[in-house]
């Protein structure tokens, strides 16, 4: 039985990192998406800056 638990455990722990590291995953992609995004917004302004 207590192996079962360790193992049970363990795996739910694993889960739970793996959820994490997914988590953390979508927020770096959506953190440059805004990067770049802002980053194409200043390039059309300084673009259209002398006229």
């Amino acid at each position: 039985m207590k192996i079962k638990k360790a193992q049970q455990a363990l795996k739910l722990q694993h889960e739970q990192i793996k959820q994490e590291k997914e988590i953390a995953r979508k927020e770096r992609v959506e953190a440059e998406k805004e990067r770049k995004r802002e980053t194409h917004i200043l390039k059309k302004k300084e673009k259209h800056k002398g006229h």
